[in-house]
């Protein structure tokens, strides 16, 4: 499930900034126990107006998609404990952060 989710993210990134964009995609650990995962584009962006409802099953602004891959990360990251965020300026491409709680190594339990 997070393969696909990943794929998706990806996916998006590569339509959105077409063949002379870049995508960046960035891992950190943050301080409050989290992993990062950034996936930025430098497409056109996405809306201000419009940044809460990508999430949203069925909303898509891409001709022929069906507006589920972003659904579908949203609900495979929450599932495994974790959130998602999306930060964008219109023309200046756009940011979607994927983060996920991270358990310490005395309170993984060993089988």
């Amino acid at each position: 499930a997070l393969s696909r989710a990943f794929g998706n993210v990806l996916l998006n990134a590569v339509e959105a900034c077409g063949a002379q964009g870049t995508i960046t995609v960035l891992v950190a650990l943050l301080p409050q126990a989290e992993l990062l995962v950034s996936v930025t584009d430098s497409g056109p962006g996405i809306a201000v107006d419009r940044l809460e409802q990508i999430w949203t099953p069925y909303v898509t602004d891409k001709t022929g998609g069906t507006g589920l891959g972003l659904a579908i990360v949203k609900q495979t990251v929450v599932a495994h404990g974790g959130r998602v965020e999306a930060r964008s300026a219109p023309g200046k491409g756009a940011e979607i952060r994927l983060i996920f709680p991270v358990r310490r190594p005395d309170t993984v339990e060993t089988v």
